[in-house]
């Protein structure tokens, strides 16, 4: 019971609640009434319980013909990249389809190459938003390591979120320095 895949599933648990604390208090504190008395399978529970509150409007859907779990995630911190992705674009002169293709390297690179748990992937851009569209493998399908990827996915894009910020406010001030 006390051995490194127990160990790094603990820490994978804790990290994503501490990421529900972070993020939503309001969420976090329901997760915690959920789960009252404490055992290992009631912490686990509460963790996948977080990671489901994490994504909003996450839904899980099944494909008949091939019995596969499809996810649909979404999350403000993508829908905040993708936009100010429109405003560096547009600073930079380059084609949004350039920033697009950047966000779905991103994804593919934490969702598919950080555990056998995704068999096929898509990123839709619509209405505004990004939504994630994960086809979970039948066979190989580990929540722990998908959980965690998912998790360091949200990380990363909330780290590009605060470097871009701090670049685009950068060039604002850099051009009214320049207009006055």
């Amino acid at each position: 019971m006390y051995d490194y895949e127990y160990e790094e599933d603990v820490l994978i648990s804790l990290q994503m609640l501490k990421y529900l604390h972070d993020n939503s208090p309001e969420r976090f504190q329901h997760t915690l009434d959920m789960f009252n008395e404490f055992d290992v399978d009631a912490f686990y529970m509460a963790a996948d319980y977080a990671f489901w509150d994490m994504f909003d409007n996450g839904m899980a859907g099944q494909d008949e013909e091939s019995d596969i779990t499809i996810l649909y995630l979404s999350h403000p911190t993508f829908n905040r990249y993708f936009d100010m992705g429109w405003r560096w674009c547009e600073r930079h002169n380059c084609g949004f389809s350039a920033w697009q293709k950047k966000i779905k390297d991103i994804v593919e690179y934490f969702a598919v190459s950080s555990s056998y748990s995704v068999y096929d992937w898509k990123t839709r851009f619509e209405g505004g938003g990004v939504q994630l569209e994960l086809w979970l493998s039948p066979d190989s399908y580990e929540p722990m390591a998908f959980n965690a990827s998912m998790l360091d996915l949200l990380l990363y894009i909330q780290g590009e979120n605060a470097r871009l910020e701090k670049e685009l406010a950068d060039a604002e001030d850099e051009t009214e320095m320049e207009a006055a």
